[in-house]
């Protein structure tokens, strides 16, 4: 059937070819690419800094615990050398001296038992009155006994220590050493202490110019110092071949540490 109507049939349409970029949109591209590429490497270099500040700062706190370990060890050992042994411990052993004090038994002895004492300590006096006998009997000669002052019940435990010493200027420590411990009531009393002289005989003018100059001041000073270097707090204070014994112990307690180091000396 013919068409009547006169119109011209329509064409096909055909898509236009895109457009050539321009310059500008060209420019923009690249842009955007470049900033692209450079967000990229900025954070591909910031994950790799991290990596490697994380891998630093491991290191750095690993060797930091290492030097404190170091140290720390370090400190304990010079805190622990220059420390004393133990006073409690009497299988530990003490370079303790005689120093000046007075001396009961021979020099040869195979024990020698040095007390830091004081006149008016009453758990003192207890081991001159009961274990002192005990030991001097069982061991006598093979027990040398060293007896150091260390005052710190008072004043009259420093004028006491001055009375024996004066008494030990003239060969009589020992028994003024007893009198002092037997009556320790009346170690404060106005002149006791020569009175304690004249009842051993002793001349009364040289022990008084002694006791009133106290010239054994500055042995009692070092026996007194000697024993704040060993640690002692208290009295009495004891020490078996440089063993070390605290306090108002029993004599078995002696006896134990006496008979061993008898028996190391062969």
């Amino acid at each position: 059937m013919n068409d009547e109507s006169g119109a011209p049939a329509p064409e096909a349409e055909e898509s236009a070819p895109p457009a050539a970029p321009t310059r500008q949109s060209q420019r923009v591209a690249v842009l955007v690419v470049a900033a692209l590429f450079a967000l990229l490497g900025f954070f591909a270099g910031r994950w790799s800094g991290d990596a490697e500040r994380e891998e630093t700062r491991a290191w750095l706190n690993a060797t930091l615990q290492e030097e404190f370990t170091r140290q720390e060890t370090r400190l304990q050992q010079m805190i622990l050398a220059s420390r004393p042994p133990d006073l409690n411990d009497s299988s530990t052993r003490f370079t303790v001296s005689a120093g000046e004090a007075a001396v009961l038994g021979p020099a040869e002895a195979g024990v020698e038992l040095i007390e830091f004492g004081d006149f008016n300590c009453g758990f003192c006096a207890r081991f001159h009155s009961e274990t002192l006998p005990q030991i001097r009997e069982r061991y006598g000669d093979q027990v040398r006994i060293v007896y150091r002052d260390f005052p710190i019940l008072g004043e009259t435990s420093t004028e006491a220590a001055i009375a024996a010493r004066c008494a030990d200027a003239q060969g009589q420590f020992w028994p003024y050493h007893d009198l002092l411990f037997e009556n320790q009531g009346t170690l404060g009393e106005p002149g006791i202490f020569l009175n304690f002289a004249r009842s051993l005989d002793l001349d009364p003018i040289a022990f008084n110019n002694c006791l009133v100059e106290q010239q054994p001041i500055e042995s009692i000073a070092a026996d007194f110092r000697d024993a704040q270097s060993l640690g002692i707090r208290g009295t009495p204070a004891f020490f078996i071949n440089g063993r070390p014994l605290l306090g108002a112990r029993e004599f078995e307690a002696f006896a134990r540490i006496i008979d061993e180091e008898l028996a190391a000396a062969g």
